[in-house]
Order: structure tokens, then sequence, then C-alpha cells
């Protein structure tokens, strides 16, 4: 019986926890590991988009960077939208359906990444319109069959998101 309550008594601690969120520091550093995993998968999804990419694919990205100029006006929620449009058909460019597998499966814990990212590149001085031309620089790269250009772009995109998720994090850390 003593044993039960305890297992009781952890579960509800932890359930308790879970409504409250997870520590700041543990969230600083999920924030920071998911970035890490955005590296990998995505700089090797734009190399491989860049080498072999369909018109469908093609279409889906610059739609959705259209998408993200109009939207630009909006507030970061619709530009979230059509980023992760642009992302996923990044993705099905590159032709390996376990990295499109991937990248829709993160979207949950990326959306709230990509809002802090936003937020801190507008707090560092940046616009919307600077993170609408990092998407269309990858998106040359993909069309002109670039996989190093493509690469180098992504890497770029993420770098100038690491800076600002540093920003936007900074007051927590």
């Amino acid at each position: 019986m003593r044993t039960s309550l305890t297992v009781l008594h952890a579960g509800a601690r932890a359930e308790d926890r879970g409504r409250r969120g997870a520590p700041r520091g543990a969230r600083v550093q999920r924030a920071l590991d998911l970035l890490d995993v955005r590296r990998a998968l995505k700089v090797h999804i734009a190399s491989l988009a860049a080498a072999g990419h369909g018109r469908a694919a093609i279409s889906v990205m610059e739609t959705a960077l259209t998408t993200m100029r109009d939207a630009a006006e909006q507030g970061p929620d619709a530009i979230h939208d059509a980023d992760v449009r642009f992302h996923e058909g990044l993705a099905a460019a590159s032709g390996n359906q376990m990295l499109s597998f991937l990248i829709e499966a993160m979207e949950g814990p990326l959306h709230a990444g990509r809002m802090r990212s936003l937020r801190g590149h507008l707090a560092r001085g940046g616009t919307v319109e600077d993170v609408i031309d990092q998407h269309a620089r990858i998106l040359e790269r993909v069309k002109a069959r670039d996989p190093a250009g493509a690469a180098a772009a992504m890497s770029d995109h993420l770098e100038q998101t690491a800076r600002d998720l540093h920003a936007a994090l900074m007051p927590e850390i």
C-alpha cells in the first residue's frame, strides 16, 4: 500500500509539474537542442532538394514564399503557417519521404521555437522581410540545382535563427 501511495504521489507531482510547464532552464535547453536537430536535417534536406527537385515541390515553395510576403503585415502566425509550408515543400523536394515525415512530425515543437526566434529577430532590429529574403535565397539555390549553395543558404538561415533564438532566450538564461 505504501508503495502504491508513493507511486501515485510521484505521478501527481509529475502531472502538476507538467501543468506548470518545464523549468526555465529545461525550456531553453530544449529550444537549443531542437535547433541542433534542425541544422542536422534541414541543411541536408536543402542539398538533396537542389540535387533532384520536382516541379511540384518548387511550386509549393514558391507559393509559400509569396504567402509569406503577403502575410508580412498580418503578423507572426500568418508567416509561420507559410514558413511551415515552405519547409515541408523543401523536404518533399529532397525526394526522401523519411525526411518529409520527420519535418512534419517536428511541427508542434517547432512552432514555439519559430515564434521565439522571430521575436528575437525583431528585438535585434531585424525585419520580417529579412526572414523572407533568407527563404528566397534558399529557393533560388534549389531552383539553380546548386546543392552546395542551397546547403550554405540554409546554414546561413539557421545561423541567423540561432542568433535570434539566443536573443529571445537571453532574458530566460
